[in-house]
């Protein structure tokens, strides 16, 4: 019985660091960026929490610098919801434990009751804080473009 419970506590172990290996470095941070998009269409803002270092700074079209939890109030608010994203490119630079992401997309947003449609170009920044943790955004920045 005893040498049952050491051999289930071993599986239980590799099972747990190879899940941990997936989720750390299963998705590059294009992904992680895409699933923020998708987690925000969705609303599903409590996984969107999960994607978002503690230290992120949004700054905003119109110039204002946002922390990650005064982006997440806006967002739960209700006063401003994403519609729809779609990415037109996206590319990803990592620098060991930051990655960049760059990119162009069609943002349709609701900002106090009126649908509208933005064409923007986006940069995000991601950190690894450990070798083994998943990405996280840190910083967001968002410039519309002439279409």
């Amino acid at each position: 019985m005893e040498l049952c419970n050491m051999k289930m506590r071993q599986l239980t172990i590799i099972v747990v660091l190879a899940l941990r290996c997936v989720v750390g470095y299963g998705q590059n941070a294009q992904e992680v960026s895409t699933a923020i998009f998708r987690l925000e269409v969705s609303g599903r803002l409590d996984s969107l929490d999960a994607l978002l270092d503690p230290r992120m700074v949004f700054s905003a079209l119109d110039g204002r610098i946002e922390s990650r939890d005064q982006y997440l109030q806006r967002l739960k608010g209700g006063n401003f919801m994403h519609n729809s994203i779609e990415v037109e490119e996206s590319n990803e630079v990592v620098a060991e434990n930051t990655a960049i992401v760059t990119g162009k997309g069609t943002f349709v947003v609701t900002v106090s009751g009126t649908k509208t449609s933005l064409h923007l170009s986006y940069i995000e920044v991601f950190v690894r804080p450990e070798p083994a943790g998943a990405w996280k955004l840190i910083a967001l920045k968002a410039t519309p473009l002439n279409k």
